[in-house]
């Protein structure tokens, strides 16, 4: 397993993501603290210079572990669940496949789907990007969000039987600071979700950095050890007390559990 942390390549309403003006110098530090990834949170892709994306991950050697797109909710009010935007919300979901083409790496589906979530609505947008995203070999990854955020697909039993009615290229992403909220048990998800298992994001039960609050993570390395887990696991954590501080804080901790246990 590998470790990465979110970075947003715009300013953005979203809190629980790392950003600065300088591409740069902030991948590279992520990277010199010993991450081997990094998960982009991105609003629009049009707005990114792309070429000098892949130059510094290039000159980083630092692969793209997904790209997060929750920010066209959060910041737009683009949903596939409201009638008045789903199309663009499409199209501009589209745009964020083509992009997981360039970059060769997965899709999230999160905040995307709205907060009072559509039903029919939403899985028919599914419909729609699911076959596109399949043709151009990236995966989507259904995140269960909870019941706060959004008010559909908060468990992960739910969210298997979609990615199962929907088949490929769709997998599930598992964030313990929302299974914390809405499982009973972690690790016996964990366990469900075993063939589902496309991404996992960290974040403690505050959302700070693992190891400030009362998840049990060591539990959750091990289970991914067991199963030989070699996908990324992300930091999506509040930036407190600052970026840098949060982000060493989540690679320290998760780094010593990866080696311990």
């Amino acid at each position: 397993m590998k470790l990465s942390t979110v970075y947003s390549t715009q300013p953005s309403k979203f809190s629980a993501v790392a950003w600065s003006n300088n591409l740069e110098k902030s991948l590279k530090y992520f990277k010199d603290l010993g991450y081997e990834g990094i998960e982009l949170a991105v609003r629009d892709p049009e707005k990114l210079d792309l070429q000098n994306l892949r130059n510094v991950l290039n000159k980083l050697s630092l692969p793209v572990a997904a790209i997060g797109t929750g920010q066209v909710f959060v910041d737009e009010g683009l949903s596939f669940s409201d009638p008045s935007t789903k199309q663009k919300a499409i199209e501009r979901f589209k745009k964020h496949i083509v992009l997981g083409c360039e970059l060769k790496c997965p899709v999230i589906i999160g905040c995307i789907r709205g907060k009072e979530v559509h039903k029919e609505n939403f899985v028919n947008c599914l419909k729609v990007v699911g076959p596109y995203a399949k043709e151009k070999g990236v995966t989507l990854l259904i995140e269960p969000l909870n019941r706060y955020e959004t008010s559909y697909l908060n468990k992960v039993s739910e969210t298997i039987e979609l990615v199962k009615e929907l088949g490929e290229p769709f997998k599930v992403l598992l964030d313990t600071f929302h299974m914390n909220i809405e499982e009973p048990d972690l690790i016996e998800t964990f366990k469900n979700a075993k063939e589902y298992i496309g991404h996992v994001h960290v974040a403690d039960s505050n959302r700070l950095a693992p190891g400030s609050g009362h998840i049990d993570f060591a539990s959750v390395i091990n289970y991914l050890k067991e199963i030989n887990y070699k996908g990324f696991i992300s930091a999506e954590v509040m930036p407190f007390p600052s970026q840098k501080e949060a982000a060493e804080a989540s690679y320290n901790y998760m780094k010593s559990l990866i080696k311990t246990n």
